[in-house]
Order: C-alpha cells, then sequence, then structure tokens
C-alpha cells in the first residue's frame, strides 16, 4: 500500500488535488496489478538488504539462512517469481536479478502442505504474483490443488512437493530450480536433496534454500555451509531476525529473551548450533583469521608442523611461532587414502613452496605402535622415507585447553587457506554419549589432533605475576638473569617445592 500524507494532500488547490488524487488512484492501481513494484523497491524506506544480496547471486547454490521473521519465506518467492515471470513484468530494480527466460520449469519443496504450503507459500505466491501473469489471470485456473502445480500464463509451472513424501515423488522431472523452504531433517532430508539436484542436470539449473538451522550441524552444513568459502558455485547469506526492517524489534526482543543462547543463536542469528556442545565456540575466522602470509614473513618464524596419520586420512599442518610465541597456522594438508611416500613427498612440495625447512615434525605418539598393512610402524615408514619425527603430547584434556587458551588470549592465529581446518574447528564436539568431559566424537578431527600436537610442543605461558617473592629453581625452568644477579639460589627445603 501507498503511504499518503493526507495532510499535505488536503492543503493543496483544489484542481491540483484532484489531479493528485488521479495519480495516486492510478499508482494504487499499478501496485494492486503488480506488486512487485513495490518489493524493495529504490523509493521505499523499509528496504531489506540481504534480500536484495540473496537476489543477486547468480550462483548454482543459494542458502539464505535467518532466524524468525527474518524475511526468509518471502525472499524465495520472490526470487522464484522473478525467474517464472516474463522479464517485462518486472520493474528496473529486479529485472537485474534474472536468470531464466519462460517456460521456466521450478519446485517448491516444503515440510507439510496443509500447515506450510497451503498456509505459508501459496498466500506469499498471491501476495506478491502480478495478477496478469497467472494462467488467464486467475489464481483458481492457475493453481491446480489436485494436481499441487500453479500455471503461468507464460508456461511457467511450479510443483508443490513436502519432506514427508516418499523419494519417488521428487523423481522424474527435469527442473530449471528447486527451493527448499526449511531444511529437511536427518539422512532423508539428505537424499531428498540429492535427488533433487539430479532433476536440474538437464538444465544445469539452480538450487535455493531458506531455512532456520534448527537440526545442529546438519547435512546442509556439511554438504554446503561448510563448503560455502571453497566452492564458487555456493551463495550463503546469514540473516539475523532484526536486520528486516518490517518486524517488530520490541517484541521480537521480549521472545527471544526467553531463549537459550544456543536457541537465539539458530533462531535469531540464524547461525549453526550444535546443541551437544562444541569444544571451541570462541574460534571463528572474524576473530582467529587472518590472510594468507608472505613467503618472507614464514622463513623468519621457526616452523612445526604436526602430523596426525590415519588409515583413511592424514591430517598434516604447518605452524609457525614467533618471538611471542603466537602460532600461526599457515598450509594444510588433507590427503585421502594415500601412503606414507606419498605424504611425505607432499609435505616437501609444501616445504619447497614456503622455501622453509621445519625445525621439527611432531607425530601423533600411537603411531610408534600403529602398524600399516606391511606391519611397519608409521613413525619408522616416516622416517625411512626421509622425515624423521618426535613424538607428540597425546593427552586430549591438556591438549584441548592449551588450544581454547590460545584462542581465548589471542595466541593462535589461522589463515584463511586453511580451510578444512577452519571447518574442523567448527565440526569439533563432545560425544554426548561419554561420561568423560573431554571425550570428542572421532569425525572431522585429523588436522586439529595434528595441531593440537604442534602447540603442545611449544606450550602458551602466562606471564609470571609481579612481586612473586623469592625465586625458587623448578625443573624445566630457566633462571632469570634478575635472579642470577642478585646472587643466585635462596636456601631452601632438601626437597624444594615438594617439601
Amino acid at each position: 500500500m501507498i503511504r499518503i500524507d493526507r495532510e499535505r494532500l488536503r492543503k493543496l488547490p483544489p484542481s491540483e488535488r484532484k489531479e493528485a488524487e488521479r495519480l495516486l488512484a492510478e499508482l494504487e492501481a499499478k501496485h494492486e496489478a503488480n506488486p512487485l513494484l513495490r518489493y524493495n523497491a529504490p523509493w521505499s524506506p523499509k528496504r531489506h538488504p540481504k534480500q536484495l544480496e540473496f537476489h543477486a547471486a547468480q550462483t548454482k547454490i543459494k542458502l539464505y539462512i535467518g532466524g524468525n521473521r527474518a524475511g526468509k519465506t518471502t525472499a524465495g518467492i520472490v526470487d522464484d517469481l522473478i525467474q517464472c515471470v516474463d522479464e517485462e513484468a518486472l520493474p528496473d530494480h529486479l529485472k537485474q536479478y534474472k536468470k531464466w527466460q519462460p517456460p521456466v520449469r521450478a519446485r517448491i519443496v516444503a515440510p507439510k502442505f496443509n500447515e506450510n504450503i497451503e498456509q505459508v507459500i501459496l498466500p506469499a505466491i498471491r501476495q506478491w504474483c502480478p495478477r496478469d501473469q497467472l494462467l488467464d489471470a486467475s489464481w483458481e485456473k492457475a493453481f491446480s490443488k489436485q494436481r499441487r502445480v500453479l500455471t503461468f500464463a507464460n508456461g511457467s509451472t511450479i510443483q508443490f512437493l513436502t519432506f514427508d513424501q516418499d523419494l519417488d515423488a521428487h523423481a522424474g522431472a527435469a527442473l530449471h530450480r528447486v527451493h527448499f523452504d526449511e531444511e529437511p531433517e536427518g539422512d532423508k532430508g539428505r537424499a531428498l536433496w540429492h535427488e533433487n539436484m539430479m532433476r536440474l542436470g538437464d538444465y544445469d539449473g539452480d538450487f535455493i534454500m531458506t531455512m532456520t538451522p534448527l537440526f545442529g550441524l546438519s547435512w546442509s552444513y556439511e554438504e554446503i555451509y561448510s563448503r560455502r568459502d571453497r566452492e564458487p558455485d555456493i551463495t550463503v547469506i546469514t540473516v539475523d531476525s532484526l536486520d528486516n526492517p518490517h518486524v517488530n524489534r520490541d517484541a521480537l526482543e521480549r521472545e527471544f529473551a526467553r531463549m537459550t543462547k544456543e536457541e537465539r543463536q539458530a533462531r535469531k542469528e540464524g547461525k549453526f548450533v550444535h546443541f551437544a556442545g562444541q569444544f571451541f565456540p570462541e574460534f571463528s575466522l572474524e576473530t582467529h583469521g587472518c590472510k594468507p602470509p608472505s613467503r618472507e614473513h614464514i622463513q623468519q618464524q621457526s616452523v612445526v608442523v604436526g602430523i596426525d596419520p590415519g588409515l583413511n586420512r592424514t591430517g598434516v599442518v604447518w605452524v609457525a611461532f614467533d618471538n611471542d610465541n603466537v602460532a600461526l597456522v599457515f598450509d594444510e594438508l588433507y590427503p585421502e587414502q594415500a601412503i606414507v611416500e606419498q605424504i611425505v613427498e607432499n609435505i616437501r612440495t609444501v616445504n619447497r613452496k614456503w622455501g622453509i625447512e621445519p625445525d621439527y615434525y611432531v607425530i601423533d605418539p600411537s603411531a610408534r605402535n600403529r602398524a600399516t598393512i606391511n606391519a611397519e610402524a608409521v613413525q619408522s615408514a616416516y622416517m625411512r622415507a626421509g622425515i624423521p619425527t618426535v613424538q607428540g603430547q597425546n593427552d586430549r584434556a591438556a591438549g584441548i585447553l592449551e588450544m581454547k587458551r590460545r584462542l581465548q588470549q589471542n595466541g593462535l592465529v589461522v589463515s584463511a587457506a586453511c580451510t578444512n581446518l577452519a571447518y574442523e574447528f567448527e565440526r569439533y564436539r563432545r560425544d554426548p554419549n561419554s561420561q568423560d568431559e573431554f571425550a570428542a566424537i572421532k569425525k572431522d578431527d585429523h588436522l586439529l589432533d595434528a595441531l593440537r600436537y604442534a602447540l603442545m610442543s611449544r606450550p602458551w605461558a602466562m606471564d609470571a605475576a609481579p612481586d612473586a617473592g623469592p625465586e625458587f629453581w623448578t625443573p624445566g625452568r630457566a633462571p632469570s638473569h634478575e635472579w642470577l644477579a642478585a646472587g643466585g639460589p635462596v636456601s631452601s627445603h632438601p626437597l624444594g617445592n615438594l617439601t
């Protein structure tokens, strides 16, 4: 609806007022016939930038991940309409987002037909679709409830399916566009996604999903979200509920205040949250990430390489320590089912790329006993291949606390090039079935374990507290110059600190 300053209109001279009312009536009629004219219009005081960013992306896969009332469904429906209607029906500010020309074959998939498609999605389409774009300019003729298909005057169609239908119902058709409104849960959800992606092959079509992440680190996190920075055909737009200029902010804030921290992160901020508990929730690339460093910078540092060998995966990380013992992870290696000789050759390739010879290599201590197919211990195999290794500290609790300490005290930085390590930081979580506080789900952890071994070889120590009193010698710590200058050791009991 167009907002009119009635007071200013009333003050106009009679002839001007009559003409203004005529023009306003014409404009109102145009907007009624084509609601897309007012959708995020340039003159609107309440444009939604995240919705426009979503429309602008032309990648094969697009995710609009938002909290409750973040404008998800509207963004997805309008994005579908932009593709299905005639280009002439689009206002100038939306024409730039059109990718497909009619007739377009599209599919929208939602959890339930009655609760979601009939009560939410179809009303949204009726709200935004230009009337003359429907078959015979009539909703009743355009939408077949029996077939669950909406037909446009230009021959475009939108088919409506649900997550609870059998997988066979999602097969068959060749499509330009598939839209999941919300995420289907579990293994069936993953299977539905793969089945629908197969439908896009004939046209090299695109997939969009508008969702609130309510299932933790789910299949969509693994298959799409975690790959967003590595694959150019994926776009992810994350939207906070309060980014939507049309919501009642005070009412939403009161609603979110009653939720747990994890619920707020998912339902307000649109963040993937694993409710079983991440070990490193403090990690983020925004806080701990950096641009890839230069060769010259790395060559001036002390470099340690951590190795976590495995039968299916091996994780290798390169860590540079500066004079303040701040650790910079600047490269990674994540080979799948590679023999030791291949891994060693890849390690040497990375070393040559950076022009370095690491100070030492630290390996999972169990590699001393773990045997390969020919019964040779893995650590011996690395030695035979020309890389001598030292055994790492394998106390999981101590290693996790060491890494958390560095993250919380700005003692650890990760290059943006280390995408697999960043992925593992987000995934690494407690085993909910174990009584051990530091038991982890053994998945997605090879690079983190390799990093743990490297960091434990150079522990992050806090500065000594001032005015600590007389200094005593303790094993593993060199005395200070001040202590020696003052005359050396002070008298103590025969067993020192153990007395």
